[in-house]
């Protein structure tokens, strides 16, 4: 059971084995080793019975090292040392028993393109040498991948029901600071592409952990971390085949998702024509994104004509985005595109409580541009959103608006947009909200309705032909408004007519601290998480303007990972004591990029630089301190404070360990 054979002078102690497994019966003469039944050395789950003793100096250091994971009654112990993990050394891919299968590296992130349905067994598409890349990827699995029996009720251990990332990832695998060739997945492969069964369809739960420096260049047409999640059919039905060496599906009514994952410091680009291009995904066709927290950053490229492209995804239909937000440059170069920082097209959608954050540009013809949206379409509902980034349009035709191209057929509520505005192309709509809003029928709503809204940044139009707006370039009669543009900061007077949206002066639209004055009936329901009003707006100063902030909490099913009303304006010193509030782990990390506490570049490189910038996001000038060297203009900054209370338990499992975001904190200054 041990050994075929020992000599007189070998010493075996505190050894035993399996007789049920080896078939081979313990010969009861007392002596070590000793065979056990699998129940003996499964059911202890720690240093008694069996395997008193077994706590012993492993690691050659001083006393004993606890080097044994005991698991659970149905698992033999494992060792803990050199980097091993007991669970995966006993081919449990799923440790905490939820059913999803728990992805540690980019192999296995990798090898979820062979298994699209997320059951961890073969389905009858994937060939048996791309099944035999999926097993080498996980590595001695048990049946089942270790997923407990919840969802055929076979007795059987699985089939699981999707995957959740149990690590921080990162595609600079060497750390060297460039995504290369000597960077195994340097140029990533897009899971998943639209048609039929080739979609991924199950859960992606990110457990708020990040995928960073994803770096792309595909001639694919669906491109992201994920080329394409959903389904064309709303139905899946596991049916093994006759032989048992795969399954067959079709689709259930469950609705795919990706959920709380960050994609970061992505460098995305495609190049084919029609091409659906994000951060995180290509097109989501019946896949949500949601119950949330979903986001990327870094930059979004779309090269061929007819794109969608967006920092988060291209193209979203039929899908359900919660708390989702980008800050990514995203351009397109192609005509005929939608481009925007949140998604290029969305149609069929709820987006609530989603903004975008980063510049957004297109060079080509007869594209639709948005700092949010390139085109938002037909029974679409939105809520909660706003942009910030410049948006840009150089080609002729289309249209373009600091939060979407063109509105069409759509209700919104809440919504608003700061960043500027600007064409120099022929016969393009241009508006400091969106280039073009259509009306049409949405369900009972008789023509798009878009209120409780603004616009706020600078309008610039250069172009002959087209229109101009503060709040929207052109708008069929039968649109609903409820909105205003500040006629200050885009440089666009008011019509006079007394018809929304209506063109306003800055104080008219900042002085207001509560709901009064042209915002007397902007208290609505935003989350919808209950009936009533939930008070979506934070007033701030009488220089300031309103900004939407989201109540919610863990607590509740959407639990948003939103910005304060202060840190979307960029004020991190919100009490004005002249000390930038340190709010998270990330920007205490930051402070090593700004020692003096000055909230000024200095000596940082622009690459560290880029790193503090993206801990305070869209920060105001000086930080929002304020003017400390007279000189009328705001900072700098005289140090830090905290303004909250931090744990180094980032995903809240009771340990700081390599799944947390700082599992070994690199000391502030030398």
């Amino acid at each position: 059971g041990i050994a075929g054979a020992t000599s007189s002078s070998t010493s075996v102690s505190h050894s035993y084995w399996d007789t049920e497994t080896t078939g081979i019966a313990d010969d009861a003469d007392g002596d070590s080793p000793e065979g056990k039944t699998t129940e003996d050395l499964q059911s202890v789950l720690g240093y008694t019975g069996v395997y008193a003793g077994w706590n012993a100096n492993v690691d050659g250091a001083l006393g004993n090292d606890d080097p044994w994971d005991f698991g659970f009654s149905r698992e033999y112990p494992a060792l803990k040392f050199g980097g091993m993990d007991p669970y995966i050394q006993r081919g449990d891919y799923d440790r905490d028993d939820d059913g999803l299968i728990e992805i540690t590296t980019l192999g296995k992130l990798d090898a979820v393109r062979w298994d699209l349905y997320g059951v961890g067994e073969r389905v009858g598409i994937t060939s048996a040498s791309d099944w035999a890349k999926y097993e080498t990827a996980f590595a001695n699995a048990a049946a089942g991948m270790g997923c407990p029996d919840t969802i055929d009720a076979d007795s059987d251990p699985g089939p699981c029901n999707g995957y959740e990332l149990a690590a921080h990832l990162d595609f600079d695998s060497n750390g060297d600071g460039v995504v290369d060739s000597e960077d195994p997945y340097h140029n990533w492969t897009p899971i998943g592409s639209l048609g039929a069964y080739y979609e991924f369809f199950s859960i992606f739960e990110g457990n708020y952990k990040t995928v960073s420096n994803l770096t792309i260049n595909s001639l694919a047409r669906d491109v992201g971390l994920f080329g394409a999640i959903g389904a064309d059919s709303p139905t899946r039905v596991l049916t093994p085949s006759a032989d048992g060496s795969f399954i067959t599906i079709e689709y259930t009514d469950d609705t795919p998702s990706i959920r709380r994952i960050g994609v970061t410091d992505a460098e995305v680009t495609a190049f084919a024509d029609s091409a659906r291009v994000g951060a995180v995904v290509g097109a989501s066709n019946r896949g949500d994104l949601y119950p949330g927290g979903v986001y990327a950053t870094g930059s979004v490229t779309a090269k061929g004509s007819s794109a969608a492209v967006g920092g988060l995804a291209g193209l979203l239909q039929n899908v359900n985005a919660y708390d989702a937000w980008a800050d990514a440059a995203v351009s397109a170069s192609g005509d005929s595109s939608r481009v925007g920082g949140l998604a290029g097209y969305c149609q069929n959608c709820t987006i609530a409580i989603a903004r975008a954050l980063g510049p957004v540009s297109s060079t080509g013809d007869d594209s639709e541009v948005g700092g949010l949206a390139g085109k938002i379409f037909r029974s679409t509902s939105v809520r909660g959103v706003y942009a910030l980034g410049a948006v840009t349009k150089s080609g002729s035709g289309g249209a373009v608006g600091g939060l979407a191209g063109v509105i069409e057929y759509v209700a919104m509520s809440a919504a608003y947009s700061a960043g500027s505005v600007s064409s120099t192309g022929a016969d393009v709509d241009v508006g400091g909200f969106a280039g073009d809003i259509k009306g049409g029928y949405v369900a009972d709503l008789v023509g798009t309705k878009v209120e409780y809204a603004y616009a706020a940044g600078a309008v610039t139009k250069s172009g002959t032909g087209g229109s101009l707006g503060g709040f929207t370039g052109s708008a069929d009669a039968n649109v609903n408004f409820s909105a205003y543009w500040d006629t200050e900061t885009t440089s666009i007077a008011d019509d006079a007519d007394n018809d929304m949206p209506e063109g306003k002066t800055t104080q008219t639209l900042q002085s207001p601290a509560s709901y009064t004055g042209v915002y007397d009936d902007w208290n609505i329901n935003v989350t919808r998480l209950f009936t009533g009003v939930d008070d979506p707006w934070e007033f701030g100063d009488a220089d300031e303007y309103p900004a939407l902030r989201y109540r919610l909490g863990p607590e509740h099913p959407y639990y948003a990972m939103t910005q304060e009303p202060h840190y979307q304006r960029g004020d991190y010193d919100r009490d004005d004591d002249g000390l930038i509030e340190i709010h998270d782990v990330d920007a205490l990390n930051a402070v090593r990029w700004d020692l003096d506490g000055d909230g000024e570049q200095d000596s940082a490189s622009a690459d560290d630089w880029s790193k503090y910038e993206r801990a305070f996001q869209n920060a105001a000038a000086g930080m929002g301190c304020p003017d400390s060297n007279s000189d009328a203009s705001p900072g700098p900054c005289a140090g830090y404070e905290l303004a909250a209370d931090l744990d180094f338990d980032t995903n809240e499992d009771g340990r700081a360990d390599f799944n947390d975001a700082y599992p070994n904190w690199t000391p502030i200054g030398d």
